[in-house]
This record gives structure tokens, C-alpha cells and sequence, in this order.
């Protein structure tokens, strides 16, 4: 099956809109590292943020987005990275 970065990502983007005005207001311009249900860390910029991520979860697809962002930013590393 062909999945889209969005539906890999279905369930921590919905963790993340229920979420949305808590984390707006709790971490305001911080990038927050979701898998699953769980807020992994915030973080001042995006690198830290996906770095943590790879170093957690490898090539698992894990979610990336800057606080109160209604866009959200899909991090796919085996894509981002190129990594084998």
C-alpha cells in the first residue's frame, strides 16, 4: 500500500490538533516531536527536533511541527535524509 506522509501521520497530527491551544500556550515558537499520542520534547529549532527524532525512532515516521503551526510539517527521515 502507497501511504502519504499525512497518513502515516494520522494519529500524532490528531493527538497534536487536540492538543493544539494547550501546547500554543505552553510552548510557544518551540518545535514539539510527536509519535503517537505522546509529545516526545519541544525544541528551539527544527534540526534539534528532527535529530531527536532520528535518533529515537530511525526511519519510523515521526511528527515535527512549530507550536500553534496550522500547517503541518511531515519529517519522514528516510526521505528527508536520504538514509538507506
Amino acid at each position: 500500500m502507497n501511504e502519504t506522509g499525512q497518513d502515516l501521520l494520522t494519529e500524532e497530527l490528531g493527538f497534536y490538533n487536540q492538543n493544539k491551544e494547550k501546547f500554543l500556550h505552553e510552548y510557544t515558537d518551540r518545535y514539539l516531536l510527536i509519535k503517537g499520542n505522546e509529545l516526545i520534547g519541544n525544541f528551539p529549532n527544527k534540526e534539534q527536533a528532527v535529530g531527536e527524532g532520528i535518533r529515537r525512532f530511525g526511519k519510523e515516521p515521526f511528527l515535527v511541527r512549530l507550536s500553534g503551526m496550522d500547517t503541518p510539517t511531515i519529517t519522514i527521515p528516510v526521505l528527508a535524509l536520504g538514509l538507506p
